[in-house]
């Protein structure tokens, strides 16, 4: 019972320390007034590189857009190689971008101009090499705002673009379709996946997982059981077709916009889903929703995550880590601080519920729509945040960076021992100072004894290899403390 007693009283003290985002470097802003800089972002899995979209940049023209890169570079996001500008005024280029895992690669699209006409788009992936951002294989054209959204798989070779003003189906009834980097060139894979009827805005909102195989497309506008409550599909390439995994997942209510934004896991086994126009606690207050695949079929994960008054459109962005188990949101629209300032929110699932990790991020001044786009790394110990006023009000945009270390082992790598990797695929590593004889306990998140370890030497390994992918948590004994954290098994 003592021991019992003792990790409750642990266990609820690392999820209170965990309750602090510190923010992590300077922000970034936009190079111009009205630049409006983070109207897209992104994140590499380590959460060290991020990507900006600044689809009103006037650099080649007017409203021509353009996405920069950064990189953490001892504390100091600085730009990774030059900016990477739209083809022509009015191309609004960087509406939509989302970096590989590594950070090395970028698709950015473009939902306007191209060579269907005003308001056709086009996307385009760039690989850094020596410095540059230099454009890989040709551009992929399309029609509808083609390019308005966006998602490119772990590797940087496959990449799911949406189109929600397409008309095959009737006016505005949308479409996505998915290539596949073969022979230097972006090839189709699978068949053009469209909306059924007019105004459903099928691909407003579009995600692929990590192995580029499973796709979820958003519908915001879908007519379903209430007008525009919206729905999300979720696909899966099988001989070379898309087909629909698990059933339709629609709105709650009328003007839910459910599909206005959607992300998944990593797997491909979770998928969450902002509507930001629904109105469970006020007009437009907003929702978000996650779901994950059992038997074919989409069963939800914790609680309705609801916005907090009338106009918060929670839900307008959201982004998942890795696993699936944190979720940040973004509320453009709160006016929690000032009127239409923002705010942003980070989750996590404990016990299938959604519990809200460390203090609300909201926008510095009226006007700031914080929390237009939000991002999160891997682990779920980084994000970013951008609002599309700046400290000087001038709309040039910003984005703010914050660090959870207390779900990180950064403070590990400056005491008398660190571990890693964190997530691991098999194997854990520790590196003692001065601790011989010292004790390593691995839990479960209830608290269940998995393993026992004595430190015999410096360098120690746990084999985790057998365990079941998630969270568990890892306490060592050292100077007669005890330190926890938690270490991800993919």
């Amino acid at each position: 019972m003592k021991l019992k007693i003792t990790f409750i009283l642990l266990l609820t003290s690392l999820f209170t320390i965990q309750a602090q985002w510190v923010q992590d470097g300077e922000n970034v802003e936009g190079e111009h007034p009205e630049d409006r800089l983070g109207n897209s972002t992104s994140m590499s899995s380590n959460g060290l590189i991020f990507a900006a979209g600044s689809s009103v940049n006037d650099d080649a023209g007017e409203s021509s857009g353009h996405v920069r890169i950064y990189e953490n570079v001892g504390g100091i996001w600085q730009q990774l190689g030059e900016d990477i500008n739209g083809d022509t005024g009015g191309d609004i280029f960087g509406i939509s971008s989302e970096l590989n895992a590594s950070g090395t690669r970028i698709a950015i699209g473009a939902s306007m101009t191209g060579t269907g006409g005003d308001g056709s788009g086009y996307a385009k992936v760039y690989e850094y090499d020596n410095g540059e951002w230099l454009q890989l294989g040709s551009t992929i054209h399309g029609t509808g705002s083609f390019g308005y959204s966006i998602s490119l798989s772990a590797d940087g070779t496959t990449v799911a673009v949406g189109a929600m003003r397409n008309d095959i189906n009737g006016f505005f009834s949308g479409q996505a379709r998915v290539f596949k980097f073969i022979t230097n060139e972006w090839i189709q894979l699978g068949q053009d996946l469209n909306g059924e009827e007019s105004n459903n805005y099928f691909g407003r909102s579009v995600a692929i997982n990590d192995n580029g195989t499973i796709l979820s497309v958003g519908a915001n506008r879908y007519d379903g059981n209430n007008n525009n409550d919206g729905r999300v599909r979720v696909y899966e390439i099988i001989n070379d077709v898309w087909t629909q995994i698990g059933q339709d997942i629609v709105g709650e209510s009328e003007n839910d916009h459910s599909g206005q934004s959607v992300r998944l896991n990593n797997s491909g086994t979770i998928v969450a889903i902002g509507s930001d126009g629904n109105s469970e606690n006020g007009n437009e207050s907003g929702q978000v929703r996650v779901f994950k695949i059992n038997n074919d079929v989409w069963t939800q994960i914790g609680q309705d995550i609801d916005g907090s008054s009338e106009g918060d459109r929670l839900g307008w962005d959201i982004d998942l880590n890795g696993e699936g188990n944190f979720l940040i949101v973004g509320a453009p629209s709160s006016d929690d601080l000032f009127m239409n300032a923002g705010k942003a929110l980070v989750f996590e699932n404990q016990n299938n519920t959604w519990v809200q990790i460390g203090d609300i991020l909201n926008g510095n001044n009226e006007g700031d729509s914080y929390g237009e786009s939000v991002c999160i790394n891997d682990l779920g110990d980084k994000i970013a945040v951008s609002g599309s006023n700046d400290l000087n009000n001038s709309t040039a945009g910003y984005i703010s960076f914050y660090r959870n270390e207390n779900l990180s082992v950064s403070d590990f790598n400056q005491s008398s021992f660190s571990l890693y990797p964190n997530p691991t695929n098999n194997i854990v590593n520790f590196s003692f100072t001065n601790n011989i004889g010292q004790k390593i306990t691995l839990l479960d998140i209830t608290g269940k004894v998995l393993i026992e370890k004595v430190v015999e030497q410096q360098n120690e390994v746990l084999n985790i290899s057998h365990l079941e992918s998630g969270i568990y948590l890892i306490n060592v004994l050292f100077n007669e403390k005890n330190v926890t954290t938690k270490v991800i098994k993919r």
